[in-house]
């Protein structure tokens, strides 16, 4: 009923030519606004909008709506996407989807391996559009950093590392791992990798935790993005997990039998495989599910519903989950060498003292 009053509303206002017109058919192929129906394939690879994609040029990459920016198929990821004869570096990350970075190699010291040293634009750090606040880029690589603290002072050292895991879903800022314990995955019988989680702290809001107020982080358990994308974007895990619902409904109830939303542990946090043995981190799962803001203008969206969270809302466009393991011929060379080394050991421990007195 709410929905056949906005669209007779609609109709009333500003005439059925024109709304079908800016909107297209309702739910079709080409409608745009508030109720999209896509394809999965259209909400990542990306689609055009009727309404909001002629604001930019033809040849403006803005016209193409995009859930996660910047998303290759599988069959190029072994291509080097990196646009090298491009000098302005500058646009390398809004423009082809290359992670703005320079990581270093360790060549010179192992312990600072995989650490974000810069962008490639020259600059060291990161400026929010709507608050001035600086973000220091530090931490290790997050989808394959090597942290030598784990190695070194053992598994419950926390570790940094920077929330940019490519082809566009950047975070815009450090995050802390943290391990979870009693998470231990047994991968053969001499091999064992640690999970880690993204700490507590990290999802709490302005003013719990200061620095969330610089990044505009207003509820708990989620990550604002907007002023880095073309539509203002607040990224949560899947299904609100870990998330203050009041993201979503403001003041609604989410209480209601209507409430969509269903987050499980198991299948909705964010988790890294790391070998403590090495620091090495040797798989990922990131579930991270974005969420574009919508509020009245005094063109579309006018009678919309309004919540305490500054008139607008916040409409779950998908979930998507990055995920990686080593095989399992990767863990077997690991466990061949530890047997190896064993029996070296065991050889200079017990064989070798009768050998050498004679």
């Amino acid at each position: 009923l709410i929905w056949q009053a906005y669209l007779d509303y609609i109709m009333v206002s500003y005439g059925a030519n024109a709304f079908r017109t800016s909107l297209g058919p309702f739910l079709g192929p080409t409608s745009g606004g508030m109720l999209v129906k896509r394809s999965v394939h259209e909400w990542i690879f990306g689609y055009t909008d009727p309404v909001v994609s002629p604001t930019y040029p033809t040849s403006d990459p803005r016209r193409f709506i995009r859930s996660v920016t910047k998303i290759r198929d599988v069959s190029t990821i072994g291509i080097d996407h990196v646009p090298w004869t491009v000098t302005e570096k500058s646009t390398w990350a809004y423009l082809y989807g290359s992670t703005p970075y320079r990581i270093a190699t360790g060549v010179y010291s192992s312990e600072e391996a995989t650490d974000i040293l810069q962008r490639t634009d020259g600059t060291g750090s990161i400026t929010y559009p709507h608050s001035g606040h600086i973000e220091k880029v530090i931490g290790k690589d997050i989808v394959t950093g090597q942290y030598a603290a784990i190695k070194n002072l053992g598994a419950e050292t926390d570790v940094t590392a920077w929330g940019d895991f490519g082809m566009g879903l950047d975070l815009k800022r450090s995050l802390t791992l943290r391990r979870r314990a009693g998470r231990s995955v047994e991968k053969n019988d001499k091999v064992s990798v640690e999970t880690y989680g993204v700490a507590y702290e990290e999802f709490l809001p302005c003013p719990i935790n200061k620095t969330s107020c610089g990044r505009n982080t207003e509820y708990h358990g989620s990550f604002n993005v907007s002023g880095f994308t073309l539509i203002p974007t607040v990224y949560t895990l899947p299904h609100g997990h870990r998330a203050n619902p009041r993201v979503f409904v403001g003041d609604g109830d989410i209480s209601s039998s209507d409430w969509p939303f269903a987050p499980d542990a198991t299948k909705h946090d964010i988790e890294f495989s790391i070998y403590e043995r090495t620091g090495n981190t040797v798989g990922m799962r990131v579930p991270i599910q974005p969420n574009y803001k919508i509020q009245p203008t005094d063109v579309f969206y006018r009678t919309l519903w309004t919540s305490a969270n500054g008139g607008a809302v916040h409409l779950p466009i998908a979930w998507t989950s990055l995920e990686y393991d080593m095989t399992e011929e990767f863990y077997t060379s690991i466990k061949d060498t530890i047997t190896h080394i064993e029996l070296l050991v065991a050889t200079w421990t017990y064989i070798c003292p009768s050998i050498c007195a004679m």
